[in-house]
């Protein structure tokens, strides 16, 4: 093992990441941020791309070819007269376009001040949902509630019963992510009702996994109220929020381990957003206990189904035929060849980082490196010589970086060996450890152009990589 604070050339001499041999990289789905922009997947041969979902999502465009048939004759100058006339046209056109910008604006100054509504992202067709309107703010007080896992009782129902038992306790979810350039991404996903007195759950991926999130909750009956985030867990993908509501109609949660392989489920949720609002769907289990590649690393698996789900199903349940929530709607596999794959977080597995998400706000167990940084673009790791990294923006008092020569504007590049390209990357890499243990880091020192071999003793996420993890370059 390398000590720690121990110095090497950098990239001016030899390549800082050049002695480490990349580590083979497990395939990993392509995140999908409400912009509808993806992260970046790493291709493999016969490899499906399985992405997280929600709205604002885009195929590509198919080619389409012509016969270029036969060559055009020349064709003849233009007279003086044809182009005075034009030129007397462009004029009137350019006349027109400023009286026509002008009463635009004019209209603008005379607009109400308090009547603001969300912008549709690109490339959605989803409604414009206002904000201003019917909305019921939050009172700031959280829940004693917990969720609880119920065997199924009875005989299995259809699926005309099951929607009409659980439809009431389904619910919009209308995201606003800030993002650097001011402009926030607009998501729109599905949520949960888990308590009469307003918890909601859904996706991390919905709110951007961030808590500077704004958040709107719509519920059956068309009622908005703001939602507080109580807390998210990357990791898990699951998200909890807070509205100040009372004698909701909560779900009730079954157990994964009740079902078997080919059992009918049905997902309900709101497909390409609240356009098509409380859509129901039909599959049956197609496995159980699945490992995801990038999202088993805690040891979370998954119910795969080919109950279809869409974009905007994000954090919707996905039920039995006796009633109740088996798992949350959570990512699904879309590359061409690949139909009916969709894949659900048991409740009954997740039951405690949901409670705990509750009642905390974060997940006992979870690690953190005791900084906040930001993602360098590749132009930048590129001129110093680096495969990846993230400049450091600040380091925590209880950091163990502070006693290693690492400084702020540093560039951690490398962690156990494997380089940094994502801040997933880091998420995956350190929660393989409990708080308290070291890993072995790679920073290049920026002021001393040198890169620095150094451990970092993991502190516990209590929430705080919530509140100063840049997720953006």
């Amino acid at each position: 093992m390398e000590e720690q604070g121990t110095q090497t050339d950098g990239p001016s001499g030899t390549n800082p990441a050049e002695n480490h041999k990349e580590p083979e990289r497990q395939y990993q789905p392509a995140v999908w941020y409400p912009s509808g922009n993806h992260g970046t997947a790493v291709p493999q041969d016969h490899v499906p791309q399985l992405e997280l979902y929600s709205s604002g999502q885009s195929k590509p465009e198919q080619r389409q070819y012509q016969s270029p048939g036969m060559p055009k004759p020349p064709k003849k100058p233009l007279t003086r007269q044809a182009k005075v006339l034009i030129g007397l046209l462009a004029a009137l056109a350019i006349v027109l376009i400023a009286l026509l910008i002008g009463l635009n604006m004019q209209n603008e100054k005379s607009a109400p001040n308090n009547q603001t509504e969300s912008s549709e992202p690109a490339e959605s067709s989803e409604a414009t949902v206002s904000r201003s309107k019917d909305v019921v703010p939050n009172d700031g007080k959280g829940s004693a509630s917990s969720i609880q896992i119920q065997s199924h009782k009875g005989t299995p129902t259809n699926a005309e019963n099951v929607f009409t038992k659980i439809s009431p306790s389904v619910v919009g979810v209308l995201a606003s992510i800030p993002t650097d350039d001011g402009k926030p991404d607009e998501s729109q996903g599905t949520g949960i009702i888990a308590s009469s007195d307003g918890v909601i759950l859904t996706n991390s991926h919905v709110i951007g996994n961030s808590r500077s999130t704004v958040v709107t909750v719509i519920l059956n009956s068309g009622k908005q109220y703001d939602a507080r985030i109580l807390g998210y867990d990357k990791t898990s993908d699951l998200a909890v929020l807070k509205i100040s509501a009372k004698g909701l109609a909560p779900a009730e949660f079954g157990s994964a381990a009740e079902l078997k392989v080919g059992q009918q489920v049905l997902a309900i949720g709101n497909p390409d957003g609240m356009n098509f609002s409380d859509s129901l769907t039909g599959g049956y289990v197609s496995a159980l206990n699945r490992k995801i590649a990038g999202h088993s690393g805690n040891g979370m698996t998954y119910i795969q189904t080919d109950a279809a789900i869409n974009p905007g199903n994000s954090g919707g349940p996905l039920c039995n035929l006796y009633g109740q929530v088996v798992g949350i709607n959570s990512c699904k596999i879309e590359t061409a060849g690949y139909e009916g794959m969709g894949f659900s977080i048991p409740v009954s597995n997740a039951v405690s980082i949901i409670n705990q998400l509750i009642k905390n706000g974060y997940v006992q167990g979870r690690t953190r490196l005791g900084i906040v940084c930001r993602l360098l673009p590749n132009y930048e790791t590129a001129t110093l010589g680096l495969k990846g990294g993230v400049q450091i923006l600040s380091i925590d008092a209880e950091c163990s970086l502070r006693t290693s020569g690492v400084e702020k504007g540093d560039i951690l590049y490398q962690i156990n060996g494997r380089n940094i390209t994502s801040m997933e990357d880091i998420t995956e890499t350190i929660s393989k450890y409990q708080p308290g243990e070291e890993v072995s880091a790679k920073v290049y020192s920026i002021h001393q152009q040198k890169t620095i071999n150094t451990k970092i003793k993991l502190l516990e996420d209590k929430g705080e990589t919530q509140k100063t993890i840049s997720q953006k370059p």
